[in-house]
């Protein structure tokens, strides 16, 4: 053991002079992080005491803050995670007077923490997600900076250098890695084979005007390895211990504990090329194992400080950088870093689950989740996100803890605020239109569905539970904007629906070979539904009218919930806790797990902040002083808030956009100029779109006048090739489709006569072909096939003959087919008489 007396003086090299500083009642102490205890030593008397609030089962890893010498942050393992905590004591007394939780969401198994004290920064390893996150010590503020993708461990910074340390396991080779505090200039500087390093330690030492940087590393057996850092040279160290464990440089002396004689030893490290350890002694002796030793000053140390510690250089994190002139700014995960961080990325998933809210950027390649909100006792339903008109983001989400807490609740994403919007409502499924704040949203136990505008507080039940139309479970719900349109699942019916937003024009879409849909998602584009099947555990699509069904996939374990950002799918599991994808344009689509998580999944929702709708509702809420709902076709329907009855009297304007039939207030035409100008846009409008008709019916009869001969179908034959005989009924050989009018056709039809079927009789070669024409009076003319009768192949599911009968027969007549490659057995005649003034549709047979 030591004896106070060796550590009344102790002297360090200074650089500066080659000369010696040495410092009088200089002493240390330690904490040696055991199983069950953090153990405070002080190395000048010998003297051990046990911080007995700190006591806990599963003590992970610590650090002690160079400058704050009562200030300890260590690392514990909970149920289901870990939590990092501080703790501030009293080194005279050895009492703690706090303790603080400084983060306790998304993490793993903490394999190593350090503190930057200059910039009262946090750095840890967290295993099981294998990164490296940054934070503050007052635990507001967090983020990623490196990800390893490997097995990393013993984290260790040097504020000399501003660099960090630590280890990568990867199958048989180890890696020790470094890189700068900012997380620029990532490298390996040692690579070794089939060793298994225990711990790490780093020595900068100054020697007749040199500086030299060693790093111990111990593989557990009776030696240290020491590696020259820089000058890529390895060199043993002979120890008297036989199992190395956990190792600390101090000053110029190296610290470390044998497991098998449960003592600390140091020894003198005299520097060179390679260094020497001396002196080597035993510090102290217990009689259990420990896991870590940290040593710091029992008087602080001074450091120089850096550009973080000016404030307003970053909106987030400051990072000091390897040169003490620069540093940078980071922003929280998956949000590109630059000085004013936004607060969250332009695309993203926003997660919900039991007791926490998260989103995962897709801004980069690939993010790990970051957390919005958490509540130990919450259990969140579905999720959703806003951007009201202040411009500061909301998140959305529903609480289903108890039948207490039931409700719609908003978390600003600026203050960190939770309000709640909607009171006593249990949801699982809701949509928020970003244009007007309308949020719609699924009332399971009152059997209905609703709209809740997030900016004036108006509500309005649109779909409920009648004796004429039945609504059971309702469960997911989404929304389109432009063709008006809302779809939701229902449990309780095995139904999947369909109506206008504001309710109407409801009906049922898919009934049959479904059972308690669940999660629902529209591609907008190509106007398709995808939903999620939980008994079926399948992923299936079908049109906007219930059409062309189609399964994406099947057997998947438990899926749940669903979000599309075409062609890419997100769905969830609740079996497998995981959050997975698959791309929709492979013509087999496998799907990959993206995340797991330790908790349920509630919901996914894909959120896109870079789109701003626009539409009838867009302006002014459409003229709308509660509600404004867009039906499609450009138009939107003002609604009342359940609790005012006479809103319709305070309804200012009734606008449809396509159709342009606007109705306003005569005041308002005075009194909003804004008004005025959206009128007289839309009358603008008007004009043009009727010009545009006129033009276009001028365009077509004009058309009809110039049609073009061409022959597009030839006859039926016999299969054996030869000449059909006269008595066989064979479509006509039109070769050239023209024809002269025979000298003794009949009359031509009267005016308003009309005709009830049209045959075409069998003709030989030699006969042009004739169509006869049935009056109702049973008499018949037939007439034989009219000049510049114009055939073209055509892909429209209809085929129609226009004849257009001038007062003169024999003056011109027109004929036009229009057929399909396949030719069909009925076509639709449109005959028009010689005042065109009537005109008489047929539907009857060719042959």
């Amino acid at each position: 053991m030591f004896s106070e007396s060796n550590y009344s003086t102790k002297c360090f090299p200074n650089d500066a002079n080659n000369s010696t500083i040495c410092e009088k009642n200089y002493g240390i102490f330690g904490i040696l992080l055991q199983n069950e205890s953090l153990n405070y030593i002080s190395l000048h008397n010998n003297s051990v005491h046990i911080l007995q609030r700190l006591s806990s089962n599963s003590l992970l890893c610590s650090s002690l803050d160079p400058r704050n010498t009562s200030l300890l942050v260590y690392a514990e393992s909970t149920d289901n995670s870990a939590v990092i905590k501080e703790a501030v004591f009293d080194a005279n007394t050895h009492e703690v007077s706090y303790t603080n939780v400084l983060y306790s969401y998304l993490l793993g198994e903490i394999t190593g923490i350090a503190i930057e004290s200059r910039t009262k920064l946090l750095y840890w390893i967290d295993g099981s997600r294998e990164v490296i996150e940054i934070g503050t010590l007052e635990g507001d503020k967090r983020s990623v900076l490196v990800s390893t993708n490997s097995n990393p461990n013993f984290l260790l910074l040097d504020t000399n250098t501003s660099k960090l340390f630590w280890i990568d396991t990867r199958d048989s080779l180890v890696f020790i890695n470094r890189i700068s505090l900012d997380g620029s200039s990532r490298e390996t500087i040692l690579r070794l084979l089939n060793t298994r390093i225990i711990s790490l330690a780093k020595a900068t030492l100054y020697s007749q005007g040199s500086i030299f940087e060693y790093l111990f590393y111990a593989d557990g057996g009776d030696t240290i390895n020491c590696y020259v850092v820089d000058l890529d040279l390895t060199h043993i160290l002979r120890t008297l211990s036989r199992s190395h464990t956990s190792m600390k440089v101090f000053g110029d002396e190296l610290y470390w504990f044998d497991y098998d004689t449960t003592r600390v030893y140091s020894a003198t490290i005299t520097p060179g090329t390679p260094p020497s350890l001396s002196n080597i002694t035993v510090v102290f002796k217990t009689d259990e194992a420990i896991r870590e030793i940290n040593l710091v000053s029992t008087t602080s140390v001074t450091y120089p400080d850096t550009p973080c510690n000016s404030e307003g250089l970053c909106s987030y994190l400051c990072l000091p950088s390897a040169i003490n002139t620069k540093y940078k700014c980071v922003c929280p995960v998956g949000i590109e870093s630059k000085p004013n961080c936004s607060l969250l990325p332009t695309h993203f998933l926003l997660i919900s689950l039991h007791r926490q809210i998260q989103y995962i950027s897709l801004d980069i390649v690939y993010t790990l989740s970051a957390m919005l909100y958490q509540e130990d006792r919450l259990i969140t339903g579905a999720v959703d996100a806003y951007t009201p008109i202040s411009g500061t983001p909301v998140i959305i989400w529903s609480d289903i803890t108890t039948k207490n807490s039931w409700a719609i609740k908003q978390l600003d994403t600026a203050t960190r605020m939770v309000t709640v919007l909607v009171d006593g409502i249990f949801t699982r499924g809701l949509a928020v239109d970003q244009m007007t704040g309308n949020m719609f949203y699924t009332d399971r136990f009152n059997s209905s569905i609703k709209v809740y505008n997030i900016n004036n507080g108006a509500m309005k039940t649109l779909i409920q539970n009648d004796i004429s139309e039945k609504v059971s479970k309702p469960r997911s719900v989404a929304i389109d904007l432009i063709d008006g349109f809302m779809f939701w699942t229902d449990w309780g019916l095995d139904t999947i629906e369909r109506s206008r937003l504001d309710g109407t024009d409801r009906r049922i879409l898919l009934s049959e070979n479904i059972h308690t849909p669940s999660g629902l998602s529209i591609d907008r584009t190509n106007k398709l539904i995808y939903w999620v099947d939980y008994s079926y555990k399948t992923i299936e699509s079908c049109d906007y009218n219930g059409f062309h069904r189609n399964t994406i996939i099947r057997n998947l374990s438990q899926p749940y919930s669903m979000t599309l950002n075409y062609p890419e799918l997100y769905f969830t599991d609740w079996k497998e806790n995981t959050l997975n994808y698959l791309i929709l344009s492979y013509s087999d689509p496998i799907y990959l797990i993206t995340h797991k998580y330790r908790d349920i999944i509630m919901d996914v929702e894909y959120i896109d902040t870079s789109i701003k709708p626009y539409g009838p509702c867009s302006i002014d809420n459409g003229g709308c002083t509660h509600i404004c709902l867009q039906i499609g076709d450009g138009k939107h329907v003002c609604e009342c808030n359940h609790t005012s009855p006479d809103c319709e009297l305070q309804i200012t304007t009734t606008i449809t956009m396509m159709n342009v039939t606007t109705h306003i207030p005569t005041a308002i035409l005075y009194t909003d100029t804004y008004n005025i100008y959206y009128v007289i846009l839309i009358a603008l409008s008007a004009v043009l779109i009727f010009l545009l008709v006129i033009f276009c019916v001028l365009l077509i009869l004009y058309s009809k006048k110039r049609i073009h001969k061409h022959s597009f179908f030839t006859s039926a034959r016999p299969a054996s090739g030869n000449t059909p005989h006269t008595d066989s009924p064979v479509r006509p050989a039109i070769t050239d489709a023209i024809f002269s009018l025979s000298s003794n056709s009949p009359p031509p039809p009267t005016e308003g006569q009309v005709y009830t079927e049209i045959t075409q009789e069998p003709v030989s070669p030699q006969t042009p072909g004739y169509v006869r024409l049935e009056n109702s009076d049973n008499s018949t003319h037939s007439t034989p096939a009219v000049k510049d009768i114009f055939y073209t192949p055509s892909k429209d599911l209809l085929k129609s003959i226009s004849i257009h009968t001038p007062k003169r027969l024999y003056g011109r007549s027109k004929a036009s087919y229009q057929l399909l490659p396949k030719l069909e057995e009925s076509f639709e005649l449109n005959f028009l008489s010689p005042s065109k003034k009537t005109e008489t549709h047929y539907h009857s047979s060719l042959f």
